[in-house]
């Protein structure tokens, strides 16, 4: 136990960094449709098609309203900030996880937090979640998943770091 707690002192959380293993590259089925890359960066627009830098979307609730097939992959802006909590939709595939990442330099910061709940095969690689100030984060978790309906089978952490966070993850 930590002395500093006996005493009515708490500890400051401290960063989280996570690594978990590494699924295979996509494999592309004949007769099936190519995955589709998603960008979103700040600039972007929710209306726009989101399939390049250029074209991005802008939010992270565009990104929640879209259902994501296997093989696709979402892309955020490195070193920019989203506001609200990621609730993806749609599970990838042995072979062709649903991938979250960041483009560009340095991480894309998920402020909101990540949460999954009867998904697989997804990937979350390289990004952080950092509400900015741990003593006012409230409920907000690093990555939050739930064992309701089918659970969260087949799920990887990679690269990712978590910081002013009450729990970086909570499987």
């Amino acid at each position: 136990a930590d002395p500093r707690l006996a005493s009515g002192a708490r500890s400051r959380p401290r960063a989280l960094s996570v690594l978990a293993t590494s699924f295979p590259p996509p494999l592309l089925v004949a007769g099936q449709a190519a995955a589709a890359p998603y960008y979103v960066r700040p600039a972007g627009s929710d209306r726009a098609a989101g399939t390049s830098a250029a074209a991005a979307w802008q939010s992270i609730s565009k990104v929640n309203a879209t259902v994501l097939a296997p093989g696709d992959s979402v892309l955020f802006a490195g070193g920019a900030t989203f506001a609200g909590l990621l609730q993806p939709v749609g599970s990838g595939a042995l072979g062709q996880p649903i991938r979250f990442g960041t483009y560009g330099s340095g991480r894309a910061n998920l402020a909101g937090g990540i949460q999954v709940a009867s998904q697989s095969w997804l990937v979350l690689d390289g990004l952080r979640v950092d509400t900015g100030a741990w003593q006012t984060a409230g409920t907000t978790r690093g990555i939050r998943t739930s064992d309701a309906g089918t659970g969260v089978p087949n799920v990887g952490v990679r690269d990712c770091e978590f910081a002013n966070v009450p729990v970086g993850l909570l499987f």
